[in-house]
């Protein structure tokens, strides 16, 4: 000890310095160590808990996504089959429709077709009349009055009757 003392160290300065490190070690651990131990498990288990809502988050986030999908290719189904439903639909009204101009366009020629024919019928009718007129005026004048009018009437009836 007495190299110590020689070198200037002393045991009661050792002793001192070793119970004022000690000291200073429980002031510190007491005031600073503790309060920085509790802040950083507190922030730890604040990190913790956000990171597990995080990931919550992101599966309720994913599970949405899934259900969105699936809306989705619902719905495209459904409008899928609307518009083959539709087509469908318009197919039938345009078949139907096309019967029904048919049906009307076949109307309206007959109905035509009867009005031609009843219209060629009475032009005949008098075409036949004021030939007949016509023929019973010439026999009558060419034969000057000769034979009765009913007469030539009669036969010249007669006459058209056998070639018609």
């Amino acid at each position: 000890m007495d190299g110590l003392d020689q070198l200037g160290i002393s045991l009661d300065s050792i002793l001192i310095y070793l119970v004022n490190y000690g000291v200073l070690l429980a002031v510190l651990s007491y005031l600073l160590y503790k309060p920085i131990n509790n802040f950083t498990t507190k922030r730890r288990e604040t990190i913790k808990g956000q990171l597990e809502q995080a990931s919550d988050i992101k599966k309720e986030f994913e599970q949405e996504l899934e259900n969105l999908k699936a809306e989705k290719l619902l719905a495209e189904k459904q409008l899928q089959s609307e518009l083959k439903s539709m087509k469908e639909y318009i197919s039938d009204k345009k078949k139907e429709l096309l019967e029904e101009i048919d049906s009307k366009r076949s109307q309206m020629l007959e109905k035509a077709q009867q009005e031609i024919d009843e219209a060629k019928a009475s032009m005949i009718k008098e075409v036949e009349t004021d030939l007949l007129k016509k023929m019973s005026q010439i026999i009558l004048e060419v034969l000057n009055n000769k034979v009765p009018a009913e007469v030539i009437t009669e036969s010249v009836s007669e006459a058209w009757a056998e070639y018609k």
